[in-house]
């Protein structure tokens, strides 16, 4: 199912896009507030948490959780090495360069794959956000792609960004 079509199940009353996404921040902070948690905290914690605030339709929630769980943890990445790279500008260093990761087996997608491609030299975190938004549309998945997760490039991705050494 379609990202979209499952929030709007979920939240139907709320049918406008701002909406949507609004609801989808709301969901980060869950996550965020979890991962933060001094005591620590479980996926399946988060999970229940999540399904407090969506209520009945829990069958369809697991591919909206892993997504939001998968921007929350690359917003994190990339605020930390945003202050990284000031640091590292502010000591006369080179800024940092990244590249992108993850599985490579039957179920990684092509978009994925051309992305590690154009990537694995290392590119800036601007150069690395145009290269998955381009690569999402090529693929199919500009539906899906949005400025405000620059790092998922479709569903279910299991792949994130690292510094390229």
């Amino acid at each position: 199912e379609n990202e979209t079509y499952i929030l709007r199940k979920i939240i139907s009353n709320y049918p406008l896009k701002s909406e949507l996404e609004d609801f989808r921040t709301e969901l980060m902070l869950i996550i965020r507030r979890e991962l933060t948690n001094p005591e620590g905290t479980t996926l399946e914690r988060i999970r229940r948490k999540i399904e407090e605030k969506v209520g009945e339709f829990t069958e369809n929630i697991s591919t909206l959780i892993r997504n939001i769980f998968h921007e929350t943890i690359n917003e994190i990445r990339e605020t930390y090495f945003q202050e990284e790279n000031k640091r590292r500008q502010e000591e006369g260093e080179e800024e940092l360069k990244f590249k992108w990761i993850g599985p490579d087996d039957y179920r990684t997608t092509e978009v994925c794959r051309r992305i590690k491609e154009r990537t694995r030299n290392g590119v800036t975190l601007e150069e690395l956000k145009r290269v998955v938004r381009e690569e999402a549309i090529r693929g199919g998945f500009g539906w899906f792609y949005s400025e405000l997760r620059p790092f998922t490039p479709h569903p279910n991705c299991r792949h994130t960004f690292i510094p390229a050494v």
